[in-house]
């Protein structure tokens, strides 16, 4: 299918691309249709008393336009949509995915600035305050 539209066009005006990385838009997406349904339902908006929303993206994948989405979901909009599904941050057609891994470094590993090396390894604490 071709659109005559720009790609622009296809985003979201519910401002899924400010979300932090970290965030699942699709969740976020399925969470404000849900709630709208609930709050017309029930009469109000407001989520129950104590309830933490947790929208942080779980077992990470990639779609190939870079953005981050959990795998459930990012996989549900492909199997209901195929690959006439947009991203929801960029308005990209995602068309495939890969699972998203991150490389961990030990703190040992971490670079620590020389003269605080050296004053470690000297047993000089005053280099350390300024």
């Amino acid at each position: 299918m071709r659109t005559l539209l720009p790609k622009s066009y296809m985003m979201s005006s519910k401002g899924f691309d400010k979300l932090p990385e970290n965030q699942c838009a699709i969740c976020h997406d399925n969470a404000s249709s849900s709630s709208s349904n609930d709050a017309s339902a029930a009469g109000g908006g407001a989520p129950p008393v104590g309830q933490v929303q947790d929208y942080s993206v779980h077992n990470p994948y990639q779609a190939d336009c870079g953005h981050t989405y959990c795998y459930y979901c990012i996989q549900s909009k492909i199997a209901i949509f195929g690959d006439e599904w947009p991203c929801l941050r960029c308005g990209e057609k995602v068309e495939s995915i890969q699972k998203l891994v991150c490389k961990v470094e030990d703190k040992e590993d971490a670079a620590v600035p020389t003269e605080f090396a050296a004053a470690d390894e000297k047993g000089d604490a005053s280099k350390l305050v300024e």
